[in-house]
């Protein structure tokens, strides 16, 4: 992670750019999502996810769904977000930094880390979430 984990869960880094872009395009009310990070990565993959619902969802619903599954590994605390290097050799899908868009409670940004050579690569990673979720009454 680049800087310190706030109490909403974003980065103060990322809080930084998110106000900067919304000045440098002159639109205060232009929602931003990011997620910063440093790399090279030599080892996993790494996503930046959004996930959008049709209704308000709260972020613990979200961490049960995924916990249900058996190849993923929620990181419930912000400061253990799981990163490539750690997920070298391992057969799951690593998931932290679970947080609400600034868009609205029916979107939650999530950060998922895997092994690529020993998991699906990313589209099969976002497929068993979107799976797991869609089977959640969330």
């Amino acid at each position: 992670l680049v800087d310190v984990v706030l109490e909403n869960a974003w980065t103060r880094e990322e809080q930084c750019i998110k106000e900067e872009l919304k000045m440098l395009l002159e639109d205060p009310s232009l929602t931003v999502d990011l997620t910063a990070v440093r790399v090279p990565v030599f080892h996993g993959d790494g996503a930046c996810v959004n996930l959008d619902f049709n209704k308000d969802v709260e972020i613990k619903e979200i961490a049960n769904a995924l916990m249900s599954h058996p190849k993923i590994v929620l990181h419930e605390h912000v400061e253990d977000c799981p990163m490539p290097v750690d997920v070298a050799g391992n057969d799951g899908i690593h998931v932290g930094r679970l947080r609400h868009s600034d868009a609205g409670k029916n979107r939650v940004v999530l950060w998922m880390v895997f092994d690529g050579i020993r998991t699906a690569r990313v589209l099969t990673a976002l497929e068993i979430a979107e799976n797991i979720l869609r089977s959640k009454t969330v």
